[in-house]
């Protein structure tokens, strides 16, 4: 009996061994044929896929999406873009907009999220300091030209009290110097009129133009009298024909002299007899022909 299970066995473990070889066998063959992956081709970046046109042949490289940081980048551009607006009114629109659009597009990641909010808050802060800057400057408008009068009513009377001074200490020309910087002030109805101050700055300016007429030549009372009030007249009246000329007003050459004529001729045509700025015109230009000026 061993011997005839010695020589038995041999042969079923050979048979059993062979049929399980001819399943695997076919079991692989059934299978789909696995792509071996090339090293050249295992890459982090790969090459882009090209596109046929259709119409002309053509390959086209097809467009790679931005990376999350570089759309975050451009997502904080146009925010910093929104912040240079400067109108409150127009930020608060769009940074409501903004708000929203961009928190669903980063909502999964919260440190572009906070970069994103911060950016925001600056831009919306940019317009509140703006806007309260700018609401500031016109609230400072009236106190500011209050002072500018209060300033000048101090010097108009500091400036007179000095030429006043000079006249005890016999320095005449010295004093005449003072008042004509009083006299020189800029006295307009329709600039301080509404304050309470233009009665007393008329009332220094009167007696400025008084002392320095006293003490005035008799040949320069022309000057004195015509000049600073025709000059006064001619800016309001003639402003853009006026400006180039009194730019030079210390320069007495010839062709200011032309220019000056030139000015108060045109003043002469159009001015009708009778008004005072025609008088101080002519009153200039016979001045002026005299060969005193």
């Amino acid at each position: 009996m061993r011997r005839f299970l010695l020589t038995i066995l041999p042969y079923s473990l050979c048979m059993i061994l062979g049929i399980l070889l001819i399943v695997e066998l076919r079991r692989e063959s059934s299978q789909p044929p696995i792509k071996q992956i090339s090293p050249r081709e295992n890459k982090i970046n790969p090459v882009p896929v090209v596109v046929k046109d259709s119409s002309t042949d053509n390959p086209k490289e097809s467009k790679q999406p931005l990376s999350r940081r570089d759309q975050l980048k451009a997502d904080i551009a146009r925010i910093e873009k929104l912040s240079l607006k400067q109108d409150k009114e127009i930020i608060k629109k769009h940074n409501k907009q903004l708000t929203k659009e961009l928190i669903q597009s980063y909502a999964n990641d919260p440190a572009a999220l906070a970069e994103i909010y911060i950016k925001l808050s600056n831009a919306w802060n940019w317009a509140e300091s703006h806007t309260e800057e700018r609401a500031a400057a016109l609230q400072a408008g009236p106190l500011i030209e209050k002072t500018r009068i209060d300033y000048a009513v101090l010097e108009m009377q500091r400036l007179l009290d000095m030429g006043k001074c000079k006249i005890k200490l016999k320095d005449f020309k010295g004093a005449r110097k003072q008042f004509n910087q009083v006299a020189r002030f800029p006295i307009e109805d329709e600039f301080f009129s509404s304050t309470i101050l233009f009665e007393k700055m008329k009332k220094l300016h009167t007696q400025a133009v008084l002392h320095y007429i006293k003490l005035t030549p008799d040949n320069e009372l022309h000057k004195v009298v015509y000049l600073p009030f025709a000059r006064a007249e001619i800016d309001r009246t003639y402003p853009e024909k006026s400006k180039k000329i009194y730019r030079a007003s210390d320069i007495k050459t010839a062709r200011f002299k032309s220019k000056f004529i030139g000015v108060i001729g045109i003043i002469l045509e159009d001015e009708p007899v009778g008004k005072p700025i025609r008088k101080h015109a002519l009153g200039l230009f016979e001045y002026i022909r005299s060969g005193l000026f």
